[in-house]
């Protein structure tokens, strides 16, 4: 259970140093900061299963121990691959993220 709180804290440490010094930049240049929050959000869950410092792939280690960490990376290049491209998505098509808001409100 102490390895899930760690995974956190490490996505929760990187937005604490590098949101109050991008936020200002991506407001200022007139992007959406829900379009930003969720490219930052897609960012840091990318951060967590990719090697070499991937601490999703330590904790799916430590749950199966008949796999090897090997093995455990190539079962998760094809989510990796789904997120580039979605994180490319939304680059090209920013208005994705703002579209339900709008059905919402």
């Amino acid at each position: 259970k102490i390895l899930y709180i760690i995974c956190f804290l490490e996505t929760i440490s990187i937005l604490v140093i590098t949101l109050p010094i991008l936020y200002p930049i991506i407001t200022a240049l007139g992007f959406n900061p829900i379009w930003f929050a969720v490219i930052m959000v897609v960012n840091m869950e990318l951060a967590l299963i990719t090697p070499p410092v991937g601490l999703n792939l330590f904790v799916l280690k430590g749950l199966d121990k008949t796999n090897t960490i090997a093995e455990i990376v190539k079962g998760v290049v094809p989510y990796v691959v789904i997120m580039i491209m979605f994180i490319v998505v939304l680059a090209i098509f920013p208005e994705l993220t703002t579209i339900l808001i709008g059905k919402v409100q």
